[in-house]
Protein backbone atom coordinates (compact mmCIF):
# COMPACT_ATOMS: atom_id res chain seq x y z
CA UNK A 1 0.00 0.00 0.00
CA UNK A 2 1.22 3.32 -0.69
CA UNK A 3 1.29 5.70 2.41
CA UNK A 4 0.55 8.41 0.00
CA UNK A 5 -3.32 7.07 -0.76
CA UNK A 6 -4.99 8.51 1.99
CA UNK A 7 -3.44 12.32 1.97
CA UNK A 8 -4.36 11.89 -1.82
CA UNK A 9 -7.67 10.73 -0.83
CA UNK A 10 -8.01 13.64 1.21
CA UNK A 11 -6.86 16.16 -1.14
CA UNK A 12 -9.73 15.15 -3.64
CA UNK A 13 -12.65 15.22 -1.19
CA UNK A 14 -10.95 18.89 -0.09
CA UNK A 15 -10.71 19.87 -3.92
CA UNK A 16 -14.31 19.12 -4.54
CA UNK A 17 -15.58 20.50 -1.56
CA UNK A 18 -13.72 23.56 -2.96
CA UNK A 19 -15.79 23.25 -6.86
CA UNK A 20 -19.32 23.42 -4.83
CA UNK A 21 -18.42 25.99 -2.88
CA UNK A 22 -17.25 28.23 -5.28
CA UNK A 23 -20.04 27.76 -7.76
CA UNK A 24 -21.71 31.05 -7.10
CA UNK A 25 -25.18 29.81 -7.93
CA UNK A 26 -26.77 33.68 -7.94
CA UNK A 27 -25.10 34.34 -11.09
CA UNK A 28 -26.60 31.32 -12.68
CA UNK A 29 -29.66 32.16 -14.72
CA UNK A 30 -31.74 30.81 -17.73
CA UNK A 31 -34.72 31.84 -19.43
CA UNK A 32 -37.91 30.85 -18.37
CA UNK A 33 -39.25 28.05 -19.98
CA UNK A 34 -42.96 28.60 -19.90
CA UNK A 35 -44.05 31.77 -21.67
CA UNK A 36 -47.58 32.61 -22.35
CA UNK A 37 -48.11 32.99 -26.12
CA UNK A 38 -48.53 36.04 -27.85
CA UNK A 39 -51.25 37.79 -29.81
CA UNK A 40 -50.45 36.29 -33.09
CA UNK A 41 -52.73 33.53 -34.14
CA UNK A 42 -50.17 30.65 -34.83
CA UNK A 43 -49.19 30.76 -31.18
CA UNK A 44 -52.37 29.78 -29.61
CA UNK A 45 -51.75 26.27 -31.02
CA UNK A 46 -50.25 25.94 -27.74
CA UNK A 47 -53.01 26.92 -25.79
CA UNK A 48 -54.74 24.45 -23.37
CA UNK A 49 -59.10 23.91 -24.36
CA UNK A 50 -60.85 25.61 -21.24
CA UNK A 51 -61.21 23.71 -18.15
CA UNK A 52 -58.14 21.12 -18.86
CA UNK A 53 -54.93 20.95 -16.57
CA UNK A 54 -51.37 20.32 -16.97
CA UNK A 55 -49.46 18.87 -14.08
CA UNK A 56 -45.45 20.44 -14.39
CA UNK A 57 -43.24 18.65 -12.22
CA UNK A 58 -40.27 21.86 -11.41
CA UNK A 59 -37.78 19.68 -10.25
CA UNK A 60 -37.97 17.69 -13.70
CA UNK A 61 -37.95 20.80 -15.58
CA UNK A 62 -34.78 22.19 -13.55
CA UNK A 63 -33.04 18.87 -14.10
CA UNK A 64 -33.59 18.64 -17.80
CA UNK A 65 -32.21 22.24 -18.44
CA UNK A 66 -28.92 21.71 -15.92
CA UNK A 67 -27.81 18.33 -16.49
CA UNK A 68 -26.33 18.92 -19.60
CA UNK A 69 -23.85 21.57 -18.63
CA UNK A 70 -23.03 19.89 -15.31
CA UNK A 71 -21.99 16.94 -17.25
CA UNK A 72 -19.76 19.01 -19.31
CA UNK A 73 -18.53 21.36 -16.25
CA UNK A 74 -17.33 17.64 -14.62
CA UNK A 75 -16.30 16.11 -18.19
CA UNK A 76 -18.36 12.99 -16.61
CA UNK A 77 -19.70 10.04 -18.17
CA UNK A 78 -23.29 11.22 -20.01
CA UNK A 79 -24.16 7.71 -21.87
CA UNK A 80 -27.39 6.90 -21.92
CA UNK A 81 -27.19 4.63 -18.43
CA UNK A 82 -24.97 6.91 -16.63
CA UNK A 83 -28.04 10.04 -17.27
CA UNK A 84 -30.82 7.89 -16.39
CA UNK A 85 -29.11 7.02 -12.81
CA UNK A 86 -28.42 10.21 -12.37
CA UNK A 87 -31.90 11.82 -13.10
CA UNK A 88 -33.05 8.96 -10.67
CA UNK A 89 -30.55 10.03 -7.86
CA UNK A 90 -31.52 13.59 -8.18
CA UNK A 91 -34.58 13.09 -8.53
CA UNK A 92 -34.80 10.87 -5.36
CA UNK A 93 -33.22 13.51 -3.66
CA UNK A 94 -35.21 16.47 -4.30
CA UNK A 95 -38.97 17.36 -2.91
CA UNK A 96 -40.96 16.88 -5.93
CA UNK A 97 -43.04 20.36 -6.54
CA UNK A 98 -45.82 20.52 -8.85
CA UNK A 99 -47.33 23.01 -10.11
CA UNK A 100 -51.06 22.91 -11.71
CA UNK A 101 -51.39 24.90 -14.93
CA UNK A 102 -54.82 25.69 -16.11
CA UNK A 103 -54.40 29.50 -16.95
CA UNK A 104 -51.54 31.43 -18.96
CA UNK A 105 -51.24 33.62 -15.31
CA UNK A 106 -50.07 30.27 -13.90
CA UNK A 107 -47.21 30.11 -16.13
CA UNK A 108 -45.51 33.00 -13.69
CA UNK A 109 -45.60 30.87 -11.29
CA UNK A 110 -44.03 28.30 -12.74
CA UNK A 111 -41.13 30.53 -13.65
CA UNK A 112 -41.15 31.84 -10.17
CA UNK A 113 -40.88 28.40 -8.37
CA UNK A 114 -38.12 27.31 -10.94
CA UNK A 115 -35.90 30.51 -9.98
CA UNK A 116 -36.75 29.79 -6.41
CA UNK A 117 -35.91 25.97 -6.77
CA UNK A 118 -32.75 26.49 -9.38
CA UNK A 119 -29.98 27.08 -6.52
CA UNK A 120 -31.15 23.44 -4.67
CA UNK A 121 -31.22 21.90 -8.04
CA UNK A 122 -27.94 22.77 -8.83
CA UNK A 123 -26.50 21.89 -5.70
CA UNK A 124 -28.12 18.30 -5.89
CA UNK A 125 -27.10 17.92 -9.44
CA UNK A 126 -23.71 18.72 -8.70
CA UNK A 127 -23.12 16.10 -5.96
CA UNK A 128 -24.81 13.32 -7.61
CA UNK A 129 -22.49 13.78 -10.70
CA UNK A 130 -19.44 14.35 -8.49
CA UNK A 131 -20.17 10.99 -7.14
CA UNK A 132 -19.92 9.47 -10.09
CA UNK A 133 -16.45 10.59 -11.83
CA UNK A 134 -14.40 7.96 -9.75
CA UNK A 135 -16.64 5.08 -10.89
CA UNK A 136 -19.04 6.13 -13.28
CA UNK A 137 -22.44 4.72 -12.64
CA UNK A 138 -22.78 3.01 -15.92
CA UNK A 139 -20.30 0.28 -14.17
CA UNK A 140 -22.94 -0.23 -11.34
Amino acid sequence: MNSNQPTQNNEKKSRRRRIIKDINLNTVVAPPILKPPQNDPAHTVYLKPAGERQVVNVAAILLNEQLGSALERFNACACQKCCKEITRRVLDELQPSFVHVSTINDADEVNRKLSELRPEVIQVITKVVMAGLNKPYHNL
